[in-house]
């Protein structure tokens, strides 16, 4: 039995059907209401009602059904064009028929079922009189993916190609998975971050030829044949017709060819298979076909396999070729000192951005006690968790140019590889040891700032946060410490004195935070990492994160007077606040040297 609430809520689903069969019957003529076997054959739309009804258009008369999920009235109405044609591929028209009329996420005026029915069939009818003149054909271009897809029987594709230029040769490799790229190396090293393999991954590669077509085929023109495919590379940009001829006569079995084409919501990637004929070398000796005969015998009525195509390339999985910054991001280096709580997901959140070459460094390996707040899981532990990182952030987005690991201290590993951090853009600390970050930062002043290092620390219950940008102007990090590392201008304070707590062992303290606490702290350290690398950030700054009162207070502490007075329009907490890191004319590092 449903309970009440499902109970009201299929009351409220009925009544919803009931209003729009009463309009849809007060239209007049044929209308029926759909039977369930009808019903089945929308089975994926969850089709809960329905009518087939009859619609005069411009263009003679239709036959539409209207469907109705288990979800009406806060779902859309799904109208189907049952007097399609069947033998082709129509724009904006789904395999069952049923029109493609509101994006996946539409949300309907659910107070007014008739409203969502009368403008649903509505958009269908004029969709219906387009179809008949035919001039909705731009749609099937620039929705090339969709419409494709329907024709393609093969969809295991992955691409790391640039989705611009001319038509040209490419490599592909089939084993253990398809893949495109422009080149052996670029095949070779996604394979080996992707697999996670301490050697180059060997992968056997070949020739496959990217057509690159003024414009998106429509569907009548999709190749059935070997013969068709020739047409198509004759129309292509840069000889494509050669190519693809050289291309399959050093072939001795199979040839993918790629199609791609720009359209107005950006570049579209097609897969084909061309199989070569068993009969090809009849009447010759092995190798000896005249070229002549070979493309006729090649390029005749064999069938050919088509493939959608799955971009795996920086551009595509960063943005999906839209986020203007990733040129720069993927150029960038940046390096990550400590791979703890803050340091492994800021190294994360880098990779997902897009920067193209990490360098993560950390001494200390994985512990059980790590793990709640940590990027990395327990099938880690034990590992060192720059290394472990590095594996994991690799096999993630194999696509990505470097990602490098130190099992050492910051120093020491500068020491071994004094060139380690150059060129690096940018130095990310989150060592959170006060000694090791002003040795830090000590060889940064030494070294006339060479490029900015963003430092990043918690306080006490990670109820506060602080990132800092030190650049080439503006304060360095010991201005705003003491000598002993305490921070000038802390959030908290904590009346009941020491806010850290130990282990049942010896010099093991910890602070008591969990994860979500975290996350705007770790979130705030990545955002000033990537405005540093791309320019905005080109003074020493301050971001502050000023958590929730209620858990400041719940652990025993409060804000200080200044926060008081600086939070006094958000008295519980709870924001974002950036300023200069201004100078300490008495600084002892930086104020001494100047």
């Amino acid at each position: 039995m449903p309970d009440g609430r499902d109970a009201g809520v299929c009351r409220a689903r009925d009544e919803a059907v009931r209003q729009v069969g009463e309009w849809l019957s007060s239209l007049g003529g044929d209308i029926l209401p759909l039977s369930p076997s009808a019903l089945r054959s929308y089975s994926k739309r969850r089709a809960y009602a329905g009518w087939r009804l009859k619609v005069t258009t411009s263009q003679g008369i239709e036959v539409l059904d209207v469907i109705l999920d288990q979800r009406f009235p806060r779902s859309p109405v799904r109208i189907a064009f049952v007097t399609r044609p069947r033998d082709s591929i129509l724009p904006h028209v789904e395999g069952d028929g049923v029109f493609c009329l509101y994006p996946s996420s539409a949300s309907t005026r659910f107070t007014d079922p008739v409203s969502i029915a009368q403008n649903a069939l509505g958009e269908a009818v004029r969709l219906v009189e387009d179809l008949r003149l035919g001039v909705r054909d731009n749609d099937l271009r620039d929705e090339f993916l969709s419409y494709w897809s329907l024709h393609a029987s093969d969809h295991g594709l992955l691409s790391l190609l640039n989705p611009s230029g001319r038509s040209r040769i490419v490599r592909v490799s089939l084993v253990p998975l398809p893949i495109a790229a422009e080149d052996d190396d670029a095949i070779r090293a996604w394979l080996t971050n992707r697999y996670s393999r301490a050697r180059p991954f060997r992968a056997a590669t070949s020739d496959a030829v990217l057509l690159w077509l003024p414009q998106a085929i429509l569907p009548h023109e999709y190749p059935r044949t070997s013969k068709d495919i020739l047409g198509i590379a004759d129309r292509a940009e840069g000889q494509g017709g050669r190519l693809l001829e050289a291309a399959v006569s050093r072939s001795d079995a199979s040839t993918l060819v790629l199609l791609a084409a720009t359209t107005t919501t950006g570049p579209c990637l097609a897969a084909i298979t061309l199989h070569r004929p068993l009969n090809i070398e009849n009447g010759f000796r092995a190798g000896k076909v005249p070229q002549g005969v070979f493309t006729r015998r090649f390029f005749g009525e064999g069938k050919v396999v088509c493939g959608t195509v799955t971009r795996v390339d920086g551009s595509w999985v960063h943005g999906r070729g839209s986020d203007a910054r990733l040129e720069r991001l993927a150029a960038s280096k940046v390096v990550v000192l400590g791979c703890g709580s803050v340091g492994s997901q800021v190294a994360v959140a880098l990779a997902q951005a897009g920067v193209g070459r990490l360098v993560l460094v950390d001494p200390e390996n994985l512990e059980s006690a790590n793990i709640g707040r940590h990027a990395l899981g327990a099938e880690d532990l034990g590992k060192n968790k720059a290394e472990a990182l590095a594996h994991r952030i690799r096999a993630r987005f194999p696509h990505l140019r470097s990602v490098e690991a130190r099992h050492s201290e910051w120093d020491e590993a500068i020491k071994k590889e004094p060139s380690l951090f150059e060129p690096s853009h940018l130095i990310i600390s989150a060592i959170g040891n006060w000694s090791s970050e002003a040795s830090l930062n000590e060889w940064h002043i030494a070294g006339s700032r060479p490029q900015p290092i963003v430092y990043a620390w918690t306080e006490a219950h990670a109820c506060a946060g602080h990132a800092v940008a030190v650049c080439g102007v503006g304060g360095c990090l010991q201005c705003g410490f003491s000598e002993l590392g305490e921070p000038k201008d802390p959030v908290t304070k904590w009346p009941e004195g020491a806010t850290t707590l130990q282990e049942p062992a010896c010099g093991t303290q910890f602070q008591p935070y969990g994860p979500v606490e975290l996350m705007h702290i770790n979130s705030m350290v990545s955002e000033l990492a990537l405005d540093t690398l791309l320019g905005s950030v080109a003074v020493s700054t301050e971001r502050t994160w000023v958590g929730r009162r209620s858990l400041l207070v719940s652990a025993g502490g409060e804000f200080t007077d200044r926060w008081k007075v600086e939070g006094s329009g958000m008295p519980n907490g709870g924001f974002l606040h950036e300023s200069h890191w201004v100078v300490d004319r008495s600084c002892c590092e930086c104020g001494v040297r100047r």
